[in-house]
């Protein structure tokens, strides 16, 4: 669909206002700056710039003689601020946000119909913006010829004019052959001899993210071609691109990050978001989001014993090799990474009050340490499950703190073990009402803002729907958490089916799901091949 007239009267406006007006809004916390000097002396659109120097006034009785012709100068310029987003969803606001963020002046510009790639590479290939000269894409007909998308209505072409204007441009090539471009300006078709241009000196440092979709296309050309680093983050979260983290990792940080698209929420988030990436750190298996094109196999139990799971069933670094041979087992069944992981059981549900009265044994964190420790060295993520009896999983969540400040461990939470009072492990399944889980989301996603770390895991391990009262109340709204709700149910394969439905029905969006495999409850129990063929393919599978 097209955007309406007003729309697009509004876009023009907006686009032929001074550089802080074409949508860029400071995301650095910086005060606003002014629009920074081009990399290269640009000419004005009514005075082109000469390449000549300057030569003395002729004598009065010297003849006179026709100026030096002048050389039209392409200028490219830095982005204003260290760290932006422009709004916008049409393929040529973008666009003209784009040309406006990266270049002075442009004297070659290529036009052509929104989301070419022909036109998009010449543009690239040239050293030159590519403004599109339609709104929708081209189709193609039955026997797969374009058929040419509608053209721009007249606010639209004005917005694209002035844009034109601007840059000072004297030609464009046109991959458009419906383009009529506006008086003084020349149309050249591929292949034609340009006008001699003195090219502009790149920009250094700039880093333009999109969404990766094609109204973004001739956006990103616009910028490769001024020099600017392009990375297409498909999530719109900055913290899913290796290559964003990376820069900061290998001490290359850009000069400057925009963020161009809706995609990429407000200033306020793209900063919180930013702040997480420029730390460098990246979670096993890449990036700093949980699930982003991973799934994850692991090891549960307890360091103290193999009798509650076979993480306690070998050394550390045993249990490091055996969690990546088991997460290989899956690699080649899905088409996302298999990330290997451990689940320690970091306070242990106890038959006996002990001293503190709440039926719960907490490990020393030295016991742990081992652990998170091999697994950071080794690309292994840690969750910490919590069995916290008669207390609380959010006392309980603090005293393993120090940990949960680690990027690579999340934490879980296990309803069955939390006790009302005057309850007893094994004769009642525990259960945990829905204001103290968000209690300890609010508590995790807190951690993660203050300290700028990667996504959290968090996992709430569930088989009876009684386990998590009021569940439809739970919060999955923090951008800082990858919530999971880990389906622990045993027996028999139709069993687990049952279970896994009964879990799932009336669940809140924004969940990612678990599927727990027992090595001697489920008889028989289901292979890789088995637990992928699970629908929806759980996000997490749990070996006990």
């Amino acid at each position: 669909m097209r955007p309406n007239r007003a729309g697009l009267a509004a876009t023009a406006l907006l686009l032929a206002a001074s550089l802080a007006g074409c949508g860029l809004i400071d995301a650095s916390g910086a005060s606003p700056t002014t629009t920074p000097e081009p990399t290269t002396s640009a000419p004005s659109p009514a005075q082109p710039a000469t390449s000549e120097s300057p030569t003395a006034s002729p004598s009065p009785d010297a003849p006179s003689s026709a100026p030096e012709p002048r050389t039209p100068v392409a200028a490219t310029r830095a982005p204003a601020t260290s760290l932006a987003v422009a709004p916008g969803t049409d393929t040529l606001t973008l666009a003209l946000t784009s040309t406006r963020l990266f270049w002075s002046a442009a004297p070659v510009v290529v036009v052509g119909w929104a989301g070419d790639r022909e036109a998009a590479q010449a543009a690239e290939d040239l050293a030159v913006p590519f403004l599109p000269t339609s709104l929708e894409r081209a189709v193609t007909d039955d026997e797969g010829a374009p058929i040419a998308p509608a053209p721009l209505d007249e606010p639209a072409r004005e917005a694209l004019e002035a844009e034109l204007t601007r840059l000072g441009t004297i030609a464009v090539v046109s991959l458009d052959p419906g383009f009529e471009a506006p008086a003084g300006v020349e149309v050249l078709s591929p292949g034609d001899a340009l006008p001699e241009v003195r090219p502009a000196t790149p920009v250094d440092g700039a880093v333009l993210l999109v969404d990766g979709r094609w109204p973004s296309r001739a956006a990103a050309s616009t910028a490769r071609a001024a020099g600017a680093e392009v990375l297409a983050v498909r999530s719109g979260d900055p913290r899913a691109s290796d290559e964003l983290v990376a820069l900061h990792t290998g001490g290359r940080a850009p000069a400057s990050v925009t963020a161009l698209g809706d995609a990429f929420g407000d200033a306020e988030q793209l900063s919180t978001r930013m702040a997480s990436v420029r730390t460098g750190v990246s979670l096993p298996g890449g990036g700093q989001l949980v699930f982003d094109s991973k799934r994850y196999v692991a090891l549960y139990g307890s360091p103290l014993t193999p009798a509650l799971g076979v993480l306690g069933e070998q050394s550390v670094a045993k249990s490091v090799t055996r969690a990546r041979k088991l997460a290989k087992k899956y690699e080649e069944l899905v088409e996302e990474e298999v990330v290997p992981m451990f689940e320690i059981i970091v306070t242990v549900a106890s038959a006996g009050a002990g001293k503190d009265g709440n039926y719960s044994n907490e490990l020393d964190p030295e016991t742990i340490r081992p652990y998170v420790e091999a697994a950071r060295e080794k690309g292994v993520y840690v969750l910490l499950d919590l069995q916290p009896g008669r207390t609380d999983f959010l006392t309980q969540a603090k005293l393993y703190e120090e940990f949960l400040l680690e990027p690579h461990v999340g934490l879980a939470l296990d309803p069955e073990w939390r006790l009302k009072k005057n309850q007893v492990h094994l004769r009642q399944i525990g259960s945990v009402g829905i204001k103290e889980v968000n209690r300890v989301a609010d508590y995790l996603a807190g951690l993660v803002r203050e300290h700028a770390l990667p996504q959290k895991m968090f996992v709430l391990h569930q088989f009876t729907t009684s386990m998590i009262r009021n569940r439809d109340k739970l919060r999955t709204t923090h951008p800082e958490l990858a919530t999971v709700v880990h389906v622990d149910g045993q027996g028999a394969l139709g069993s687990k089916y049952g279970t896994w439905a009964n879990i799932r029905k009336d669940a809140p969006d924004g969940l990612y799901w678990g599927w727990k495999n027992f090595y001697d409850e489920d008889i028989p129990m289901a292979t890789p091949k088995q637990t992928v063929a699970v629908d929806p393919t759980p996000d997490l599978v749990t070996y006990q």
